[in-house]
C-alpha cells in the first residue's frame, strides 16, 4: 500500500494498492550505473515481462551394458 504522501502525489484513491518496480543496472564489471524506482496506480498498470525458454538440455548419453563395463578396470587373478 501507498503511503500517504504516494497516495497524495499520485492522486490515488484511499485503499488503492500500488505498484512499485525496483530495477539496479550494472555494467560488465558490476558496478551500480542506475537505479529507477517506479511507482504507479496498481489499478491503472499492468506490468509484462515476456519469458523465452531455453534452450532443451541434451538427454543424457545413454551407455550399453558392454560400454559400462569396457571401462571398469581389470581385476587381478586373485579378486576375479
Amino acid at each position: 500500500m501507498p503511503t500517504p504522501d504516494e497516495a497524495t502525489d499520485l492522486q490515488l484513491p484511499k485503499g488503492a494498492p500500488l505498484l512499485r518496480i525496483l530495477r539496479t543496472a550494472t555494467d560488465p564489471a558490476g558496478a551500480v550505473v542506475e537505479v529507477n524506482d517506479t511507482r504507479m496506480s496498481a489499478a491503472k498498470f499492468e506490468i509484462g515481462y515476456p519469458l523465452t525458454p531455453s534452450p532443451p538440455h541434451p538427454p543424457p548419453h545413454r551407455r550399453t551394458a558392454k560400454q559400462l563395463t569396457a571401462r571398469r578396470p581389470a581385476l587381478c587373478n586373485r579378486c576375479q
